[in-house]
């Protein structure tokens, strides 16, 4: 009887705990959507956690594209893909979105295009005007 007790008892300190750090979670998502508003028109640009969570990875990594406006390494686009909660299944997920992103530019209409920049490999979003016209000619 003491036993159960002492479960019981372990199991409402548990409840509280997850509480508790419910409402902190809460609070700091209001506190990030009142600075987001405050940062202006731009801040819609900024990834939001859980966004990714039920895209697909082409679909993920061209948000991330569109939004960064430019190039990113896979490791950039990683790292934006883990703070937007993508489900990655790796323990290093720059390695599959490399992967991604290359095996993508054998595709005859690639989404991506890539340039080195030194040492640097970057990652873009084909603009499908761009790659139309480059279909053309």
């Amino acid at each position: 009887m003491h036993d159960l007790q002492t479960i019981l008892s372990m199991k409402r300190e548990v409840s509280d705990r997850i509480k508790k750090a419910q409402e902190e979670l809460h609070a700091l998502e209001v506190v990030e959507r009142m600075m987001c508003e405050r940062a202006g028109p731009n801040s819609a640009k900024e990834i939001q956690p859980k966004q990714y969570r039920t895209l697909t990875q082409h679909q993920a990594i061209g948000d991330v594209l569109e939004k960064a406006g430019g190039p990113l390494t896979a490791a950039d686009i990683a790292e934006r893909l883990q703070r937007g909660g993508y489900p990655f299944k790796s323990k290093d997920p720059k390695g599959p979105i490399y992967a991604a992103l290359k095996k993508d530019l054998d595709n005859p209409h690639p989404r991506y295009f890539f340039e080195k920049k030194g040492q640097i490999v970057v990652f873009g979003l084909v603009k499908r005007e761009q790659a139309d016209v480059a279909g053309a000619s």
